[in-house]
C-alpha cells in the first residue's frame, strides 16, 4: 500500500465548514470514502446530507464513481484530471 487514508471524528467547527462550503473538492475516491467514514465517526450525518448545498467536484471518472456510489451526484469534474484541473473545473462551476 502506498498510502492509506484514515477517517478521524469530524469537530462541530469542521461539520458547519462542511455544510458551509460552495464546493467541497476530492481528488481520490478514497478521500471521498474517508470524508463519508469521517462522517459517521462524528455520528453526523451522511455525506449527502452532510454537504448541504456544497456543490461536489471531483479529480476525475473514478473519484466520480466513489462520490456516486456514495449516493453523491459530482456537480463538476476535472479535465484533466489534474490538480490544476480540478481547481479550474471548481473556478467554472462557481462562476
Amino acid at each position: 500500500t502506498l498510502h492509506r487514508t484514515k477517517p478521524v471524528a469530524l469537530s462541530e467547527e469542521q461539520l458547519a465548514s462542511l455544510a458551509a462550503a460552495d464546493a467541497v473538492l476530492f481528488a481520490s475516491g478514497s478521500a471521498a470514502k474517508s470524508v463519508a467514514a469521517s462522517l459517521e465517526a462524528s455520528g453526523a450525518a451522511d455525506l449527502r446530507a452532510a454537504l448541504g448545498t456544497a456543490r461536489p467536484v471531483a479529480i476525475g471518472p473514478t473519484t466520480e464513481v466513489a462520490l456516486r456510489d456514495l449516493g453523491i451526484q459530482p456537480a463538476a469534474a476535472a479535465d484533466p484530471h489534474t490538480i490544476d484541473g480540478l481547481i479550474d473545473a471548481t473556478v467554472a462551476l462557481l462562476a
